[in-house]
């Protein structure tokens, strides 16, 4: 998958942010979406059903306020995830019974409790409004890591649903923080 100029930039800036490390600075929009900022990244994200861990979001990035690049984390105990980074991966989606598939690259592994649980990234996909607007008047969206087969297989919870509740506020926040440059409250 070719990187555009953004992507590349999302991608870079996701590597020098502390939204690699387990720090975090933000507001929660309700009790399901978070907004954060993360150096000039701005990220709206929901935690897993299954595993908190796991979330579903969107990126903004300072400059380019108006896109939402897609943004989801997930976990497993293997460490030998980090031999597939940068692997695309076909993540699976139902959005209340409506199924599709998105190719994601696997941007970035690393060890979160070393030894004991790695964290993936997934991003690179921006999202049109038309998608965001289809989220939004969604209640819930699972989201399965379908191939390769070595990181399915390496995957603890192939499968997570994430709620939608609160997608639109957490969005507006996130576009307020991402001009503005900063997390209000």
């Amino acid at each position: 998958m070719a990187l555009n100029t953004l992507s590349r930039k999302v991608l870079l800036a996701l590597l020098l942010s502390g939204l690699l490390s387990p720090a975090w600075s933000g507001e929660s929009t309700d009790d399901l979406w978070e907004v954060s900022a993360h150096g000039s990244l701005f990220l709206y994200a929901a935690h897993g059903e299954t595993v908190h861990g796991h979330q579903f979001g969107f990126l903004k990035n300072a400059g380019h306020c108006d896109q939402d690049m897609l943004y989801i984390t997930w976990s497993t105990s293997e460490s030998k995830v980090s031999e597939l980074q940068g692997v695309e991966a076909t993540i699976n989606f139902n959005l209340d019974g409506e199924r599709f598939q998105l190719e994601l690259p696997l941007l970035r592994t690393f060890e979160f409790h070393p030894g004991v649980l790695s964290r993936l990234i997934f991003s690179n996909f921006p999202a049109s409004d038309g998608f965001i607007e289809l989220l939004k008047r969604g209640q819930s969206i699972e989201v399965a890591i379908n191939s390769p087969s070595e990181l399915r297989q390496l995957m603890d919870v192939q499968m997570d649903s994430f709620n939608l509740e609160g997608l639109a506020d957490a969005r507006s926040e996130a576009m307020r923080t991402c001009i503005s440059g900063r997390v209000s409250g």
